[in-house]
């Protein structure tokens, strides 16, 4: 996949040209006209491939497979994989109509709250403090926080997002669903 992308939000005035343009110029490197999957997409990154010789489809199925989501353990603060695109349990990972290829990628995170954790790092900090005469300082308190965010994260709300990924192999395009590349 090429390095260079073009970033569309549909509420501007884009005008359905995919133009290339290296980070930091000024200057158009390619225009081409391509059509729009507006229902599809609130933000693209849209990326030209270059030079790709496709896989066969059930290689790429069998690939996705073996990175099929599963959900967060206890202990586990991020999971991300594959899943179906239409929704439908135990359903293709892939979904191929007319050259036109559609993957959903799902990520869950566990965010334990930095306030929450302060506050007792602060509180077991206090307490050995007044036990010992002495503050914990540097690598104690590090690995201290760390048994908190471990301790915390079994109790800690999942949060799912997905992505879509849509590829048109014969126009050399791939479409993210995201607003920026992060």
């Amino acid at each position: 996949v090429s390095g260079r992308t073009r970033q569309a939000s549909w509420g501007g005035g884009w005008n359905g040209l995919d133009c290339a343009q290296p980070r930091g110029t000024g200057r158009l490197l390619q225009c081409a006209p391509f059509h729009l999957p507006l229902a599809m997409f609130k933000n693209a990154l849209i990326y030209r491939i270059e030079s790709w010789d496709a896989p066969a489809l059930s290689a790429i199925e069998e690939r996705l497979a073996g990175q099929r989501f599963i959900e967060c353990a206890a202990s586990q603060p991020e999971s991300a994989g594959w899943v179906e695109p239409r929704g439908k349990k135990h359903g293709a990972l892939l979904e191929q109509v007319a050259g036109q290829t559609i993957l959903r990628l799902c990520v869950e995170r566990k965010p334990v709250p930095a306030s929450v954790v302060k506050s007792l790092l602060e509180e077991r900090l206090q307490k050995i403090e007044d036990d010992t005469g002495r503050r914990p300082r540097g690598k104690q308190a590090k690995e201290l926080k760390e048994a908190i965010q471990h301790e915390l994260l079994p109790r800690a709300f999942a949060k799912r997002s997905h992505t879509l990924v849509w590829l048109d192999a014969k126009a050399g395009l791939v479409w993210v669903d995201a607003a920026s590349v992060k």
